[in-house]
């Protein structure tokens, strides 16, 4: 645990508390954990892998998705800023 703490750059408490359900982490940081670990976002939420054939995301939502992952924390931050902007117009 110590382990995935670190390297998510939390503390081990924090990590805890979302393993046991008190506080569940954000998408960025479940999306993280779940590509450590090997499993899908689903699989940590539910216990269950979600299996299907074909993905309910257009090829153009997941180029945005494969895209966002390759970016550095800093500009992750400002796309979620602006995505923000736009939905609280």
């Amino acid at each position: 645990m110590g382990q995935l703490a670190r390297h998510l750059q939390i503390s081990e408490e924090t990590l805890r508390n979302w393993i046991y359900w008190q506080n569940i982490p954000d998408v960025l940081i479940a999306c993280s954990i779940s590509e450590l670990l090997g499993v899908s976002v689903e699989y940590l939420v539910t216990g269950e892998e979600v299996r299907s054939e074909k993905s309910s995301l257009g090829p153009e939502i997941l180029d945005l998705i494969q895209n966002f992952k390759l970016l550095g924390e800093d500009d992750r931050k400002m796309i979620i800023e602006i995505i923000n902007m736009f939905r609280n117009r």
